[in-house]
């Protein structure tokens, strides 16, 4: 206690006991230290306020009991927990909770957890309205059940309820997921159930696929072209050769790959072809002729 008033014992002693705590606290003290004397209850455990000597507060859990002395006579002891630091873990995990929920409902995803029997335990994040359920509403349900048309998904959770972990891209209802599935372990090392984290990436997925295939059209339009056609990359290395250049320069196209492609070029004619690449990457629009 002296810890905690911030006085010595020598101070503390025969101090009115309802006198340490703040006002607003006493009446319901001074009511259960009334129930003890009068032998209504053996024990009681309250939260109030510690004044301090230097005229501070402090929250602590007061536990009040009776004891019988040498003499026979009952008397009342107590002890207090200061909680400042519980009350400063509760708020960081407040805190921690708030912004992760923050995240999951401006996040296009899902973050769920499944028992050993795969039946959800917790779901929340924005993607879980594609399913058609609320925040929340995945939970009591058997996955392995919901996943019954999507043997993918099926096979994923199958695999983390195994213990393994398992990153994998799944449509459905329409939408491309990037998926994770951790299996969560006791002590023993036993899988107790498991985390999902589902992320939407249709958008990021359609564009990837409609970059392969203007990539395959571009490469059918450059084989099929009867001038020579090179791929370079920001640095003029050649990283694909049209099948033409065997017919046209000499060369096998396999063994320009990775060239530098200036080497192609007539020294005379190198300064003004420089220039022309040079425009062009600053303007990916430009189109340069140079003869």
């Amino acid at each position: 206690m002296e810890e905690l008033l911030g006085a010595p014992a020598a101070e503390v002693v025969g101090r009115d006991a309802l006198g340490m705590y703040a006002p607003e606290d006493r009446d319901a003290l001074e009511s259960a230290l009334a129930d003890l004397a009068e032998g209504r209850t053996h024990y009681v455990q309250q939260e109030h306020t510690l004044l301090r000597a230097d005229g501070s507060r402090l929250r602590v859990v007061m536990t009040v009991t009776t004891v019988v002395a040498e003499d026979g006579s009952t008397v009342l002891a107590g002890s207090a927990q200061d909680l400042t630091a519980v009350r400063a873990a509760e708020q960081a995990a407040t805190q921690h909770a708030e912004r992760l929920d923050a995240l999951l409902r401006a996040v296009p995803g899902a973050v769920w957890t499944f028992d050993a029997d795969g039946v959800c335990t917790t779901s929340q994040g924005r993607a879980v309205e594609h399913f058609g359920a609320p925040d929340g509403g995945w939970v009591g349900q058997p996955l392995l059940e919901a996943y019954a048309e999507e043997p993918a998904a099926q096979a994923a959770l199958q695999a983390c309820l195994a213990g393994v972990p398992v990153h994998t891209v799944l449509d459905l209802v329409g939408r491309v997921w990037d998926c994770h599935y951790s299996p969560l372990r006791d002590d023993a090392g036993r899988v107790v159930g498991g985390t999902g984290i589902a992320v939407d990436v249709t958008g990021a997925a359609t564009a990837e696929r409609e970059v392969r295939a203007n990539e395959r059209r571009l490469r059918a339009l450059l084989r099929s072209a009867a001038d020579v056609a090179l791929v370079l990359d920001r640095r003029g290395t050649v990283r694909w050769v049209g099948a033409s250049v065997a017919a046209h320069f000499g060369h096998q196209p396999q063994t320009l790959l990775g060239s530098d492609s200036s080497e192609l070029d007539h020294p005379d004619d190198r300064p003004v072809i420089e220039a022309a690449w040079r425009r062009v990457l600053a303007a990916p629009e430009t189109v340069e002729r140079v003869e």
